[in-house]
């Protein structure tokens, strides 16, 4: 956090477009915010050394310069199986799941050390979920053995497994 960050983008309709700014957090999400980015979206985030450390994905209209980015290691990951096999393929779970907090006398019971986890609300037959046993009221509270603390964690879990 506090880097100096260049951004290069098209941000509605003006060309060649740069501005500057400063990473002010981390691991936020966009989740129920809206956001968009008229015309920067995909373009990079470079720090003072000239790497790239961010690609642009979406700003809060309502806010005058909060935008977010993603990583760049998801997106050089991303443009390797793009150029390898000209798609990308993504891990696959097949449950839907929402965040709660566990009773805490269920994670007395349990010797659980998680205060929340993913209720599996359902299950897509025959898919990974489903060979593995998991059913809806299940809580998962680690993925291949690393804890998360939400949905977004998750996801960022899942995107760096590869298939199968």
């Amino acid at each position: 956090m506090g880097q100096l960050v260049v951004a290069i983008g098209n941000p509605l309709g003006f060309a060649a477009t740069v501005s500057a700014g400063i990473v002010s957090a981390v691991g936020r999400t966009m989740r129920g915010h809206g956001g968009r980015n008229p015309g920067t979206s995909g373009g990079p985030l470079v720090d003072l050394h000239g790497r790239v450390v961010c690609i642009d994905t979406s700003i809060i209209l309502r806010c005058a310069g909060l935008s977010f980015s993603v990583s760049s290691e998801p997106a050089r990951r991303v443009a390797g199986e793009l150029l390898s096999r000209g798609k990308v393929i993504r891990s696959w779970l097949g449950l839907s799941t929402q965040m709660r907090p566990i009773d805490p006398r269920l994670r007395h019971h349990l010797e659980l050390l998680a205060t929340s986890g993913c209720e599996v609300s359902a299950v897509e037959p025959g898919g990974p979920a489903a060979q593995a046993g998991l059913l809806p009221g299940d809580v998962l509270v680690a993925l291949d053995g690393e804890r998360f603390a939400g949905i977004d964690e998750v996801q960022r879990l899942l995107a760096g497994w590869k298939v199968g």
